[in-house]
């Protein structure tokens, strides 16, 4: 059975997909699909190939020239029109987020699954309003599509599967969402603020533009994301708290190698983490800095990675879970966008099956 793939996004994760693109082949021929990469869009042009595109010449091309539109057989076509012309089953949208209006992304996002494929997103754009996550769903609904966005909370780290795996009602989660900050606060124990920021963007655990990292608004999205997923709930990012380590700051905005070499002194660290919890039938959410002593698994959360803690009831018996992985870079968090467009064929294997 083959299965039509439209990519759109080459940055570091769409280019961490076309790498990994043999492995998800690989996996799908023993499932029984064939996944065929038909169209590949970034900000300046498409490649189009209805036989399929080799997305190992693909990454090549993408990494010695830069620009899709400077390789041979382009076309000066967006997302939308590269769906119009491949009616792909399946849209992976790998494009940044952008909270204020989900733009480019959203829109394509919309049009395919108005197109009737299914959609698998790493970006954030759907989360950024309670009205921008019903549309999604209502047009999975209406189309009989599925939406997919393992990939836009945790990275690497499959939180969602985990919460799938149990039956409990989920009243408190804890949680280090953001890998840009957390391998700043790692790093600030041997270097300067600015030092740490120039090798997050260098390993590519950073982007350029990284404030919403390092203000903790991308926890803030991401938080809204566990609510949705895990407990069910819609809240506008609005309401989710934020705060800093002083009046004025949020995040981790004004923390300094100072400040972590004296909190480690004193056998604590400080993490940036989002807290949710079940208020009588309310949903409080926050994120900000919090001094958190040694012995809480939290501290000892390095680098890039997330964790995340979550407490629930199974009848009268308490439920707690603990799970940490990466969070952050191109790899990373392409395989978790593998792993969706994996249940993406699934789901269509079972819907043409049936």
């Amino acid at each position: 059975m083959i299965i039509k793939v439209a990519v759109s996004g080459l940055g570091n994760v769409g280019r961490g997909l076309l790498g990994m693109w043999d492995q998800l082949a690989e996996w799908a021929g023993s499932n029984g699909v064939e996944p065929r990469l038909v169209a590949a869009v970034d900000s300046s042009a498409a490649v189009i190939n209805a036989d399929g595109i080799d997305a190992s010449a693909l990454l090549h091309n993408k990494l010695t020239k830069a620009r899709l539109s400077e390789i041979s057989g382009s076309k000066a076509i967006d997302a939308i029109k590269a769906i119009d012309e491949t009616a792909p089953d399946v849209f992976v949208d790998m494009t940044p987020t952008n909270s204020t209006d989900g733009e480019p992304g959203m829109s394509c996002v919309m049009h395919a699954l108005e197109a009737g494929a299914c959609v698998v997103v790493s970006s954030k754009n759907h989360l950024r309003s309670v009205e921008a996550m019903d549309g999604v769903e209502r047009l999975a609904r209406q189309h009989s599509v599925a939406f997919f966005d393992g990939a836009s909370v945790m990275g690497g780290v499959p939180v969602f599967e985990l919460a799938d795996g149990i039956n409990a009602k989920i009243f408190g989660i804890r949680a280090i969402l953001n890998g840009t900050s957390n391998y700043v606060l790692c790093q600030l124990e041997s270097m300067e603020f600015d030092d740490a920021i120039a090798s997050a963007i260098r390993l590519g655990y950073a982007e350029a533009e990284y404030g919403n990292d390092i203000s903790g608004r991308d926890s803030a999205l991401k938080a809204v994301g566990l609510c949705n997923r895990l407990l069910g709930a819609k809240i506008p990012v609005g309401e989710v708290k934020l705060s800093g380590i002083r009046e004025g700051m949020l995040g981790i905005e004004g923390v300094d190698s100072e400040l972590i070499r004296r909190t480690v002194a004193r056998g604590r660290r400080i993490k940036l983490v989002c807290s949710i919890r079940r208020d009588g039938p309310a949903i409080r959410a926050s994120v900000g800095p919090e001094f958190v002593d040694m012995a809480d698994p939290l501290a000892s959360v390095s680098g890039i990675n997330n964790a995340i803690e979550i407490r629930g009831m199974a009848n009268q018996s308490e439920i707690s879970l603990f799970l940490s992985g990466p969070g952050a870079g191109g790899d990373v968090t392409a395989s978790r966008v593998a792993a969706d467009i994996k249940k993406a064929m699934r789901f269509i294997r079972a819907s043409r099956r049936g």
